[in-house]
């Protein structure tokens, strides 16, 4: 089973490459959807996964720098990754 990241990345990539051939295939973006609505809304297993998150976060907010929608929900995903990051959660997760 991929981790929430890598299936994120996998399924964002697809999404592009459709985009960037003219083939916007709904099932590919709602593929997508699902796999971040995944990464976005689970606890990390660990820190580095949690890092993993929000630097693919990061990396899509940079590729749609001018779409204030896209950056609105970037911004959003990144605080509910961040907000896992309580100190009784990361003392749990490095325990």
């Amino acid at each position: 089973m991929l981790d929430p990241v890598l299936r994120c990345q996998l399924e964002f990539a697809a999404v592009m490459v459709a985009a960037e051939i003219g083939d916007d295939d709904p099932q590919a973006q709602e593929a997508y959807d699902a796999a971040f609505a995944v990464l976005c809304g689970t606890k990390p297993l660990n820190l580095d996964e949690a890092a993993g998150r929000l630097r693919f976060l990061a990396y899509v907010g940079r590729e749609f720098i001018g779409d204030a929608g896209t950056q609105a929900g970037i911004h959003a995903a990144m605080l509910q990754v961040a907000a896992c990051l309580t100190p009784a959660t990361v003392r749990r997760i490095t325990a």
